[in-house]
């Protein structure tokens, strides 16, 4: 298992102690951890994403109560607001999938769960859930 040097990647901050390995992996296969309240996480397909349902339905007033509840939670700043989802949907759509800003994955027993990445997966998955993309595995 060859570990990927993380100076060619853009990592945030507090994901730059931990060690990965390139992965390659159908967009319809990761998993996502959704919030639920009160302490509560549920593993599950994309579809079970808050993103992914806004891509499905259009309905800010869904993103926006979900966003708050998790903002609550971890004291997050709007790194996941609406406005910033918006722009980077458009990025996505236009770019592609930036493979220096990864997709962030632990495998589990239920197959590979997404650590950092929900929103890009969940366009992705939105654009062409069939699509084999490189994600980065952390290694323990």
């Amino acid at each position: 298992m060859d570990l990927v040097n993380k100076k060619d990647y853009k990592l945030e901050p507090f994901f730059h102690d931990a060690s990965y390995t390139k992965v390659r992996v159908k967009v319809k296969d990761l998993l996502v951890r959704v919030y639920k309240g009160r302490g509560s996480f549920i593993v599950g397909p994309i579809e079970n994403s808050p993103a992914y349902k806004y891509l499905q339905t259009g309905n800010d007033d869904y993103y926006i109560n979900y966003h708050k509840m998790v903002k609550q939670l971890i004291n997050e700043d709007d790194t996941h607001s609406l406005y910033r989802f918006k722009k980077l949907i458009s990025k996505i759509k236009k770019e592609g999938y930036d493979t220096k800003k990864p997709i962030l994955v632990s495998y589990t027993t239920k197959g590979y769960e997404i650590i950092d990445g929900q929103h890009r997966a969940s366009i992705l998955y939105r654009l062409d859930k069939e699509q084999e993309i490189e994600v980065l595995q952390w290694v323990m």
